[in-house]
């Protein structure tokens, strides 16, 4: 009975211990995420009365969702921007996926000056890749380093009788790959970590049973990776919506802070533009959540 009592009094002042630490995190999460989202949902369903105040109301019914109306059906802007980032997400995260999974694989192995070439793929995240990249992209760094016009890959013949379209789809390929790699650090990172951690035991199994690298690869390693790929996905897709070179974020501020302020409008764009990018991570998840973890475990049940 005592014994019984001891390890009550022991898990009650576990669960107190761990509730201390999560109080930061908790007010953290109260006063910065939960609300300020509730006044932005306040905001775009309600109507700023004028005043040095700013009093802030709930709109009728009849005109309530006046302002998604607005940015979806009367807006000539917001609707455009946003499928063309959507459309800049969905070219660059499946590059920026593949291309880090190579050189994560690359950089694993035992090679000639591995660790500088490390540095050398993080460095843009470690200046920080907002400010850095944007004063970059303004001189037209993307355009300038690989384009068919300073950089000779597809002899000009050839381009002329392809026609306009097929250049204009080499370079805009040449274009996003200097953003992609610019921004592939972290991918990088989180794939190295999870090459590094497959056990070297499956990979003798497999060379013993006559499998190829290719088969290794397929068999293995990629369905390891899985989880971590699902991890870099939802990283990729965050990022490609938040970061300081997406065109609609931009939009979205002027339409607050501009001279004219519609903070009305700006929230519920906000939150429209919030529920695509969960929307993307949701089927993220379902593509690759269930299926990814199955395939992970049945290889790591086969050590």
């Amino acid at each position: 009975m005592k014994e019984q009592k001891n390890k009550t009094g022991l898990r009650l002042g576990k669960t107190a211990e761990a509730y201390i630490f999560l109080t930061p995190f908790l007010l953290g999460t109260a006063v910065f995420l939960i609300y300020p989202l509730f006044m932005t949902i306040k905001l775009s369903f309600g109507e700023l009365s004028g005043g040095s105040n700013f009093d802030l109301e709930w709109r009728n019914f009849s005109d309530f969702f006046a302002n998604y109306s607005q940015a979806l059906f009367v807006d000539t802007a917001f609707v455009p921007i946003l499928l063309e980032e959507v459309k800049t997400m969905l070219i660059r995260t499946p590059l920026i996926l593949a291309l880090s999974l190579i050189i994560a694989i690359c950089l694993s192995r035992k090679i000639k000056l591995r660790g500088f070439f490390r540095l050398a793929f993080f460095l843009p995240f470690l200046l920080g890749t907002g400010n850095v990249l944007k004063q970059m992209l303004d001189v037209g760094v993307d355009s300038q380093v690989l384009s068919l016009e300073s950089v000779t890959v597809i002899p000009p013949y050839i381009l002329n009788y392809l026609g306009d379209n097929v250049v204009e789809m080499v370079n805009l390929l040449f274009n996003n790959i200097v953003l992609v790699l610019w921004n592939s650090g972290v991918q990088i990172l989180l794939f190295m970590s999870g090459v590094l951690s497959i056990s070297p035991s499956l990979y003798e199994s497999a060379s013993i049973d006559g499998a190829s690298e290719w088969e290794k690869f397929w068999k293995i390693t990629l369905p390891m990776l899985t989880p971590i790929i699902l991890l870099n996905l939802v990283y990729t897709i965050t990022e490609s919506f938040t970061n300081t070179t997406n065109r609609l974020l931009t939009y979205i501020k002027n339409k607050a802070f501009s001279s004219v302020s519609e903070f009305e409008f700006a929230a519920a764009t906000s939150l429209l533009y919030m529920l695509v990018v969960l929307i993307f991570i949701g089927v993220a998840f379902l593509i690759l959540g269930r299926s990814g973890m199955t395939d992970a475990r049945e290889v790591d049940g086969k050590k």
